[in-house]
């Protein structure tokens, strides 16, 4: 539900965040770096192809779950030395604005930089000692909660002790919220996330986010989000938005609608359901909240977007 592409920095040559991959990405994958050695081996290769391509094939095998401490252990030095200094590139870069269309963070400089970053932070829940807790902690403090998001992540795989007000900087921003809710309710710490951000709107806000952020007519977080209307359908809830498109790679200029839904209004606050979220790039003023609604629950086909498989 929510994640992060496969191969997305190769897709940045062309395009933001990427084509979607093809089915067997995974598998190729897992091909190639048979073939080549361990992705592990290379990411700090100074031919930037074969760094890419690294970082691509770890992507693939992430998404499918953490890796082994035995298969990271004879390459824990190396990922230890990139992290680091990833973190050092990454620091200086870093604004208190969240990371939305045609922000700070959008460049494509930062998003490669990003994306590697998320990567090793994500291998560090497989790298025990406290010269990697001492990096994953530095990262918390950083100010893009995507990168906050993974190093507390590694951190409670790691199950190392961790103060609960590092949840509220990540639950505020719709790009990982549900991923924290997702992750401490899984961790058996889902009291800790905090309460002003544990509502059925903000986490299916949170998910038309990472829709939008993976659609290929899209592409990035919206500036500027907003609840229009909650449309009671049945026992359904059904969530309508206005977002803008400054920044994105769409050109108009009105407040667009999308929706998220359904969900069950008797339930507590769930990542379950949600599954026709989505957009159809329409004003949002061209139709009621209803009918915003009626046409997402009659659209039974998703529009194309990238692969969202992360850990998580």
């Amino acid at each position: 539900m929510f994640g992060r592409a496969i191969a997305v920095a190769l897709a940045l040559t062309t395009a933001a965040c990427g084509a979607r991959p093809h089915a067997d990405a995974a598998a190729d994958a897992a091909r190639a770096h048979r073939d080549r050695g361990h992705p592990l081996a290379r990411i700090a290769s100074d031919d930037e192809r074969a760094r890419t391509e690294a970082y691509s094939e770890l992507t693939a095998m992430l998404n499918r779950g953490p890796l082994p401490r035995e298969e990271v252990a004879p390459y824990a030095n190396d990922v230890q030395r990139q992290l680091d200094e990833h973190l050092d590139r990454a620091a200086p870069a870093q604004r208190p604005e969240p990371i939305t269309c045609g922000s700070w963070g959008a460049g494509r400089a930062y998003v490669m930089l990003r994306w590697e970053t998320e990567l090793l932070l994500d291998l560090g829940g497989s790298v025990p000692g406290g010269a990697m807790r001492k990096s994953l902690e530095r990262a918390t403090g950083l100010s893009d909660a995507r990168l906050r998001y993974f190093a507390v992540r590694s951190l409670l795989l790691r199950g190392d002790a961790l103060d609960a007000k590092l949840f509220g900087p990540i639950a505020a921003v719709d790009e990982v919220r549900g991923k924290l809710f997702s992750l401490l309710s899984e961790r058996g710490r889902r009291a800790d996330f905090p309460a002003e951000y544990a509502t059925q709107e903000a986490l299916a806000r949170s998910r038309l986010v990472d829709w939008l952020q993976w659609d290929q007519r899209f592409g990035c977080v919206p500036r500027r989000i907003e609840l229009g209307a909650v449309v009671p359908v049945g026992d359904d809830d059904w969530f309508v938005f206005r977002f803008s498109t400054d920044g994105s790679k769409r050109s108009e200029h009105d407040m667009l609608a999308g929706v998220a839904g359904p969900y069950a209004h008797a339930s507590e606050p769930t990542l379950d359901g949600g599954d026709r979220t989505g957009s159809g790039f329409e004003p949002f003023d061209a139709k009621s909240p209803e009918e915003h609604v009626r046409a997402a629950s009659a659209d039974a086909e998703q529009p194309p977007t990238d692969a969202d498989g992360t850990s998580i």
